[in-house]
């Protein structure tokens, strides 16, 4: 109805003139004249009730009055208000515009609270601690928090009117207010209606609170979540151009292997070898019957060995004989004047060494290496593998959300 603001005055009372049934719609007393006007958006509230010959109130009905004009002895009214019943009045019976229940703060509970309020008929809830007042549309809190808010309690004790944010589902009768300012927000599929009469909580041990952000997909709504302590999600990594300066010092670093063919600063020739096999010179001392000679690799004639003495046949310059050489044996391995040159393309315009055989270098010296230029852009992404990460310093606290 639009008549909400309730109209106050003293000591006007009368009696009917009229009988009325319970369905009736209009009063007649002359007692009306006193009431002050009521306009389109106001009322009167008017209390009719029959007493016995004690004077006790024995029935009772409160009455609203609307769009009385100033010294009218009649008026429209709605019946049965303030939790009263309509009834049939007869001629004589009394009326008072007095004061009621509803001009006082009326206690009762969030769900028991009194039906076709007027505005400003204020409330105190047992149940919540919330004082109330409706403001013609809804029961409006009184200098409290209003119904969704949530606050963090120092200890787990769950205080008047809240209810703790542990994700239950809880019933939509029961916490009407709640369920009018959340709704199914907090489904774990935001929306969803669980059926049941009921609806979710809102679901944070062990979350953290971030503000909407309408701009950002991962927080554009509320009820949104998501994050981990420890991550398991891919996720990408960009890293820009640039250089890296690399100094490497020391030696002995084996080189890669070559079979092509390449060039060596040799800068002795005639390096000593090893083996037996390899065409070569002997410095060989003779007995005492020839004096000390150097046998060139063309005067070899061959040893001769089966009494395991060593000599060697010589030959060349128009001489002939037999050589003893001082090593105790010819079997013995011995280092050789050997003239040769590694595979080189470069080393005295000589050509490479026949087959170009793979080798291994052994570098003995070290290296100075600075960046040969900067490295591209690089973005890729993460395996799924767990990351786990250090969480911030924390302190555990409890939340509770007002209904």
């Amino acid at each position: 109805m639009a008549n909400e603001l309730r109209v106050r005055a003293d000591f006007v009372a009368g009696g009917l003139t009229t009988a009325i049934t319970a369905a009736d719609t209009t009063m007649a007393s002359p007692g009306l004249i006193d009431l002050p006007p009521i306009g389109s958006s106001e009322f009167a509230a008017v209390a009719l009730f029959r007493t016995d010959l004690t004077g006790r109130v024995i029935k009772k009905e409160i009455v609203w009055i609307l769009d009385h004009v100033v010294g009218a002895s009649s008026a429209t009214i709605v019946r049965g208000r303030e939790g009263t019943t309509p009834q049939a009045w007869d001629v004589g019976d009394r009326w008072s515009h007095t004061q009621t229940a509803r001009d006082i703060v009326v206690i009762a509970t969030s769900g028991t609270r009194p039906p076709n309020p007027h505005i400003g008929l204020e409330v105190y809830e047992v149940d919540t601690g919330a004082k109330r007042v409706w403001d013609g549309t809804a029961w409006q809190i009184q200098g409290g928090m209003p119904v969704g808010t949530v606050i963090w309690k120092a200890s787990n004790i769950q205080p008047l009117g809240y209810l703790r944010c542990n994700g239950a589902l809880v019933d939509r009768t029961t916490y009407a207010d709640l369920f009018a300012e959340i709704g199914f927000t907090w489904s774990p599929v935001p929306g969803t209606d669980p059926g049941s009469n009921q609806f979710y909580l809102p679901n944070t041990p062990g979350k953290t609170f971030v503000d909407l952000d309408a701009t950002q997909t991962e927080f554009n709504a509320v009820g949104k979540n998501g994050g981990s302590k420890a991550s398991t999600a891919p996720h990408t990594h960009s890293l820009s151009a640039h250089g890296h300066t690399i100094t490497v010092a020391g030696n002995n670093f084996n080189t890669d292997e070559r079979d092509t063919n390449h060039a060596h600063n040799v800068y002795t020739r005639n390096q000593d070898t090893g083996g037996q096999s390899a065409n070569h010179g002997h410095q060989a001392r003779t007995d005492t019957r020839q004096p000390d000679q150097g046998w060139p690799a063309a005067g070899h004639l061959g040893f001769r060995t089966t009494d395991r003495t060593p000599e060697m046949l010589y030959g060349g310059w128009g001489v002939q004989g037999v050589c003893h050489l001082s090593n105790n044996s010819v079997y013995q391995d011995h280092s050789h004047n050997f003239n040769h040159d590694h595979p080189s393309t470069n080393y005295q315009s000589e050509a490479p060494w026949a087959g170009n055989w793979k080798h291994v270098h052994n570098a003995n010296h070290g290296h100075t290496a600075s960046s040969g230029g900067a490295s591209p852009d690089v973005t890729g992404a993460s395996s799924a593998a767990a990351t786990s990460g250090n969480l911030q310093p924390y302190t555990t606290m409890v939340a509770f959300i007002k209904f």
